[in-house]
């Protein structure tokens, strides 16, 4: 039986925090600022099942988030801006935030699609997604919008698809990940031999991909991909 626990708060995006310089790295997560009011509400629930997982419902979206902190001296709900967006709550509504008691399955593959082709400057793939997704997303969902920061500016990726279930848990298990081709990226004209090498060469982000230990690029590949575990 699925069991669902709500709390009622008002809900702001991160850069209404009162400390907002020391979370704001957060806007690039799935992480949530929760008043420590609800964390003593469901300590002593022994139905309550650890990592916790949260999501927000609104307009038909669905997006499922975990929590960075629970903050002693606030009564709302601080969620980063990109999603705040994504789900059109106005500024302060009151809304209803559900604990999914149950764990979610561990994610076994992951579509991605990125927005821009500044992806493709990436020089570490394996080390930048790594250290974003352990750090920042413990949780995705199918039709997410994700927003990792990039150098100096960030870079979007839609969740295409996740494996075995819409929503996974990214903690301690190994993903295949797949790329398709950024949102903006347009088939150069096949003019001459030099052109059909370059298409060739970027024709990776169709395959499945591995990352491998010590290597600043990587490999396509079909079998498993790489481990994503706890912070």
């Amino acid at each position: 039986m699925t069991l669902n626990i709500s709390f009622n708060h008002a809900i702001y995006p991160l850069s209404f925090f009162y400390d907002y310089d020391s979370i704001k790295i957060k806007e690039y997560s799935n992480k949530i600022l929760l008043p420590q009011t609800i964390l003593e509400n469901i300590t002593h629930d022994e139905r309550i099942k650890f990592p916790l997982f949260f999501y927000i419902k609104h307009n038909e979206r669905k997006i499922y988030l975990s929590v960075d902190k629970f903050v002693p001296d606030i009564s709302d709900i601080y969620i980063p801006n990109h999603i705040f967006e994504q789900l059109g709550i106005d500024y302060g509504k009151i809304q209803e935030l559900f604990i999914d008691y149950k764990s979610l399955k561990k994610g076994s593959k992951i579509v991605i699609q990125p927005h821009d082709i500044e992806f493709f400057k990436i020089k570490n793939p394996k080390l930048y997604f790594e250290t974003h997704i352990q750090k920042s997303y413990h949780c995705l969902s199918q039709g997410d919008i994700i927003r990792l920061v990039y150098g100096d500016k960030f870079l979007d990726y839609n969740i295409i698809k996740t494996e075995p279930k819409i929503n996974i848990s990214t903690l301690d298990t190994d993903i295949e990940v797949e790329f398709e081709k950024p949102l903006n990226y347009v088939e150069p004209p096949i003019k001459e031999k030099t052109n059909i090498k370059k298409i060739k060469d970027l024709s990776y982000f169709k395959k499945m991909i591995k990352f491998k230990d010590n290597e600043e690029t990587f490999t396509p590949f079909k079998g498993k991909g790489n481990k994503l575990g706890n912070n």
